[in-house]
């Protein structure tokens, strides 16, 4: 198991049954965010400086996968991660293991404030603006759906289904089924905080 300390050091702690307190390894230091995917004990870090790491093995050898991120997404095999810079832009890296030199980079969008991932192709991308996309980015030229405008949060269940709230408190299910431009709307609550 993997444990982030609100010290910002990550741990690797193995706790055999009735072993109390548990087998602990340092893994990292000064970390802000990281992710464990199917391929243990392979892990994400971002560091608290920004630099984006992928650690291999429990001997933790590291490859940098990128600089200057806010926050990331990683899904599935680790080949590929979305990564929201310091500077708004969000990239799609194709970052497997040993890739020297760093990885590919598709620029996604820009001005982007907060972003959901929900296959290796599409995601969610709220603009500072507060307009709510739909992108579809893999490798080629990103392609985008509009989905909402004066959005402050939303939630994603697929790329058809997302729950906005909106500036003045709306709380709204936007559905976008097949040929349905707009979306459909169903107004869930108006007195969200």
């Amino acid at each position: 198991m993997i444990v982030l300390g609100n010290d910002g050091r990550l741990w690797r702690e193995q706790a055999p049954f009735g072993v109390v307190p548990p087998t602990r390894q340092l893994v990292d230091t000064n970390v802000k965010q990281f992710y464990q995917g199917a391929n243990p004990p392979d892990i994400f870090v971002l560091g608290m400086c920004g630099n984006l790491w992928l650690e291999h093995g429990v001997a933790s050898i590291r490859v940098l996968v990128d600089t200057n991120v806010r926050s990331f997404r990683a899904l599935g095999d680790f080949s590929f991660v979305w990564a929201l810079g310091t500077d708004g832009n969000l990239w799609l890296d194709f970052a497997p293991f040993g890739v020297i030199p760093p990885p590919n980079r598709v620029l996604i969008d820009s001005n982007v404030l907060a972003f959901q991932p929900l296959d290796r192709s599409d995601v969610m991308v709220l603009r500072h603006d507060g307009t709510l996309w739909l992108e579809h980015g893999d490798t080629g030229t990103p392609t985008r759906a509009s989905i909402s405008t004066d959005v402050m949060e939303f939630v994603a269940s697929d790329t058809q289904n997302v729950l906005v709230l909106t500036s003045d408190g709306e709380l709204w299910w936007k559905e976008s089924r097949r040929g349905s431009i707009p979306p459909v709307e169903t107004l869930i609550d108006r007195t969200v905080a």
